[in-house]
């Protein structure tokens, strides 16, 4: 029950920070989960850089420890392009990357 809880205060907060951005012009990402038991998700993020447009997919499991174990976002596309991903695209938001993030 607890987890079930949890799940849908998670989606509640994640709707309401789309509708904000979205009115904001500021929407950057859209999400969905893509099974029932809402633990796989899959969406689209972008960022606007010199006036290009960069565009990819993303996806996450939640993982059975959430929310002590954050889920590891992955974009497949970007895999090997960066010191800042490991393993198939995941970002790495652990403390000991924390000066990659700060000087890149």
């Amino acid at each position: 029950m607890s987890n079930i809880l949890t799940l849908t205060q998670e989606i509640q907060a994640l709707i309401k920070y789309i509708e904000i951005n979205k009115r904001g012009d500021l929407d950057w990402f859209t999400i969905k989960p893509t099974n029932k038991e809402g633990t796989h998700w899959q969406g689209k993020c972008w960022y606007i850089h010199e006036l290009v447009k960069y565009e990819f997919n993303f996806q996450f499991d939640i993982p059975a420890t959430y929310p002590t174990t954050a889920p590891e976002i992955e974009l497949p596309e970007l895999d090997g392009k960066t010191a800042k991903m490991y393993r198939g695209g995941k970002i790495c938001l652990t403390i000991h990357f924390k000066p990659l993030w700060a000087k890149n």
